[in-house]
């Protein structure tokens, strides 16, 4: 039992300190690539200027544009709509499979202290 239980927490952690790994080097050099791609967005404009938003933020907002439904987007950034369109496959690819692997790890972690909340500590 204690094996699957170490086998489970790697399972989750160190993939997890992997995707955020990249997903920092995405931040640091990638992040002008992407935003250089969604110019008149007025999302990516307004929170590019601004010194408050950390990069994981706006990467996440990136995220969240290119994920969103076409009607989100005509009432809440309709010049977007053209650049989310064109941008590249790769880039969107690298942005949004991050970001699930994220979310993947996440419910593991969930799960993981569940297990150890109902069955009790491993003995």
């Amino acid at each position: 039992m204690k094996l699957f239980y170490l086998c489970f927490s790697m399972a989750v952690f160190i993939p997890m300190i992997i995707n955020l790994g990249v997903m920092y080097y995405i931040c640091y050099f990638k992040l002008e690539e992407i935003e250089s791609h969604l110019k008149n967005s007025l999302i990516v404009d307004v929170n590019r200027r601004s010194a408050a938003y950390d990069r994981m933020l706006r990467l996440g907002q990136i995220n969240g544009m290119l994920r969103a439904r076409k009607t989100f987007l005509l009432q809440a950034d309709p010049k977007a709509i053209r650049d989310v369109n064109d941008f590249p496959i790769h880039l969107k690819t690298l942005v949004t499979r991050s970001f699930d692997v994220l979310t993947i790890c996440v419910i593991g972690m969930v799960m993981l202290c569940g297990w150890v909340t109902f069955a009790g500590p491993i003995k």
